[in-house]
């Protein structure tokens, strides 16, 4: 159960939106790392809850995700670059031709990879059917609801460092 909702959680926050959104290239953009705890609900039926330690580097474009039980074993860890989506977990690494790919098969309903970058930066900058809340980011919050389409989820991200 622990497994699979630390999978749930690195493939809902790194997977791509349906709907692209052109974004400047990124190859002056200097990658970033976070860590913090993340939490996660999927409205569907049954629904899906996740709470777990993270690690994140990178940029939208390239870069990796580590999920963390509490006990601090490596739950899942993902890693993604422009031609390819690589999961592994149990040491089983899977290869997926996309984020969006890699999410949808694992669980039905994906995050907007582009945007949850630009929130953790502090920019509310807008994805189809996503409303994000960086208004607390000052204290380590960041908030987004998926409304549509469904399921909703509801992410949750608190940061080590604000």
């Amino acid at each position: 159960m622990l497994r699979r909702c630390g999978l749930i959680g690195l493939l809902l926050l790194l997977s791509a939106c349906a709907t692209p959104v052109a974004h400047p290239p990124e190859t002056h953009v200097t990658p970033q790392e976070w860590t913090g705890r993340i939490s996660l609900q999927v409205q569907s039926e049954p629904p899906q809850q996740m709470n777990a330690s993270f690690a994140l580097q990178g940029s939208a474009h390239a870069g990796q995700f580590d999920v963390f039980s509490p006990l601090g074993t490596t739950l899942a860890s993902l890693q993604w670059n422009p031609k390819e989506a690589m999961l592994y977990q149990s040491d089983q690494p899977q290869r997926f031709a996309s984020m969006a790919v890699l999410t949808e098969s694992v669980v039905g309903a994906p995050l907007p990879l582009a945007e949850i970058f630009d929130w953790l930066q502090g920019r509310a900058t807008p994805a189809a059917g996503w409303q994000p809340d960086v208004s607390q980011l000052s204290t380590g919050w960041v908030f987004a609801t998926r409304t549509s389409p469904t399921p909703t989820v509801l992410l949750k991200i608190k940061l080590d460092t604000p």
